[in-house]
């Protein structure tokens, strides 16, 4: 839905909208691409959350060793531990996080 749909669905004027609507985004520090916002069952497909930069360059670090995931979780770079989590997943635990 637009926002300019939205305000009038609301009976609020552009300005009124696009301030409130502003307010909101700050007062949860809602910012774009923020796998903060991401469902939980999205999370894995969403390539962008695991993309890191290492030397310059753009890696995956879910193919990479469990130390190179660990390091990364315990700096906050990834949202949990792929490999815990797959191996956790193949013997019908839980998420390994």
């Amino acid at each position: 839905m637009k926002a300019m749909d939205l305000y009038k669905l609301f009976d609020v004027s552009p300005t009124t909208g696009s301030a409130k609507s502003k307010w909101v985004r700050d007062t949860l520090d809602a910012q774009r691409l923020s796998p903060d916002w991401t469902l939980p069952s999205r999370m894995d497909a969403w390539t962008l959350v695991w993309m890191l930069s290492v030397n310059g360059s753009r890696v995956d670090v879910r193919p990479r060793p469990l130390a190179v995931q660990q390091i990364a979780y315990d700096k906050g770079l990834i949202p949990y531990i792929p490999a815990l989590k797959q191996s956790a997943g193949s013997r019908g635990g839980q998420d390994g996080q």
